[in-house]
């Protein structure tokens, strides 16, 4: 459909895209036409981790492992009918989802959906949508068929695979019996073995070349807030200005300072003693929540929490936060039509970051036409920093949604252990 709507209408699609995030003239599922077109270079056999002219001078940044796929015969002009399949199982994924309580929480989750952050991983075509149908499959099997539940671990096992952050997901094993989670345990830590001696020098190849944007745009992680403010002293204002511009070798003024990662250090570690400080506020709260929305929220906070201090995420990562919407909005009602007005803003800012390149146009196209040069520089630096700021709260709330899990799990895995023993 987004192809032949590029085909039939390309004005109107750039429009479109350039108006929820700033990119146009582009084909649709361009991430997947990359993926497919390194599998070609591979069978080629071109070192696909190093520039080459088969990748226009690219590199292959993900796992090794995926490109076992490119033995299928399969090439770039299959990027329309891939790129359609993976939006179709992404859109039937979302059938999985615990059943909304109210007309009222429908209709935020059919707006947090048809937001930017969802249109942009749709268009595309990155591989975050084929994960997010694996890892939706893998958090109704926990919810639903308890003797299924390994094939859940499985499942996260093959998206971690493609990309490594799933892998986190082998946290929720906390929740099995003892003896099952022994048995998840041990595969795990095997697994994972095996995959490092075989392809521990490719992994390590990967994480070097991980791609890093300036961390104006459309990006989120815990490196952004210190590494904007550092290019805000270097640049130019108006390199840093409009929505604000893509301006890429300005990564390289960062190693002149080095010194915002230790501030980001620091402000990391500050955010997790918040989060241990928090916890008792939600751990108070969570009977609120069910089982299986509970599960559905903590994989979310999991991924989130994982990638935003791993490294800088690209913004369609944000789709994750739609396993968190149902788990908030348990713990956001109190009954008798009363809300909590923190686990409120929780819910709230999920959908702002969800929406915020939309936003952030919107408002940059109606103060250039209303105000000075200078405004513009203030109020789009300002939104920056807002949104950064919001990403930092909510990954504290995230955290401390983490460590009472882990803190509930633990003890009722001690009194499992207890009884167990003679």
């Amino acid at each position: 459909m987004l192809t032949a709507l590029q085909n039939i209408f390309p004005n109107f699609y750039n429009t479109l895209c350039s108006a929820l995030y700033d990119v146009r003239g582009q084909a649709p599922f361009v991430d997947l036409g990359d993926i497919l077109q390194a599998g070609v270079c591979w069978r080629r056999g071109v070192n696909v981790y190093v520039p080459s002219n088969c990748l226009d001078g690219g590199v292959f940044n993900y796992s090794p492992i995926l490109l076992y796929v490119a033995r299928l015969p399969i090439d770039v002009s299959d990027r329309a009918v891939a790129g359609g399949l993976m939006a179709v199982g992404f859109m039937a994924s979302l059938s999985l989802f615990p059943a909304p309580r109210s007309f009222k929480e429908l209709a935020f989750r059919c707006i947090a959906l048809a937001s930017t952050a969802t249109w942009y991983a749709v268009e595309q075509g990155n591989l975050d949508l084929c994960l997010f149908t694996i890892i939706m499959l893998g958090l109704w099997l926990i919810c639903n068929n308890s003797k299924l539940s390994l094939i859940s671990y499985a499942l996260f096992g093959v998206a971690a695979a493609a990309k490594f952050y799933p892998a986190i997901l082998f946290g929720l094993g906390l929740r099995e019996r003892i003896t099952r989670l022994i048995v998840v345990g041990l595969t795990g830590c095997v697994l994972g073995i095996l995959v490092v001696a075989i392809y521990g020098s490719s992994i390590l190849k990967v994480f070097s070349i991980i791609p890093l944007s300036q961390p104006f745009r459309a990006t989120f992680g815990a490196s952004d807030l210190f590494s904007g403010l550092a290019l805000l002293h270097i640049l130019p204002w108006h390199s840093a200005t409009h929505v604000i511009r893509p301006f890429y070798p300005s990564i390289t003024l960062l190693s002149a300072h080095q010194s915002s990662n230790f501030y980001t250090l620091l402000m990391g570690l500050g955010a997790l003693v918040w989060a241990w400080k928090d916890a008792k506020y939600y751990s108070l709260k969570m009977h609120r929540v069910s089982a299986h929305r509970r599960i559905f929220l903590v994989a979310s906070a999991l991924i989130i929490v994982l990638c935003f201090f791993a490294t800088q995420n690209v913004y369609y990562r944000g789709i994750f936060l739609l396993l968190a919407i149902p788990g908030i909005w348990d713990l956001a009602c109190l009954g008798s039509g009363k809300i909590d007005r923190r686990v409120s803003l929780v819910l709230a800012l999920v959908l702002v970051l969800l929406w915020e390149a939309a936003f952030r146009l919107v408002v940059h196209e109606v103060i250039v036409v209303l105000f000075p040069t200078w405004v513009e520089e203030v109020a789009m630096i300002g939104l920056w920093l807002a949104r950064e700021l919001a990403w930092w709260w909510l990954i504290v709330q995230f955290s401390a949604l983490i460590i009472v899990f882990f803190r509930q799990e633990i003890i009722r895995l001690h009194g499992d252990a207890i009884r167990l023993l003679p």
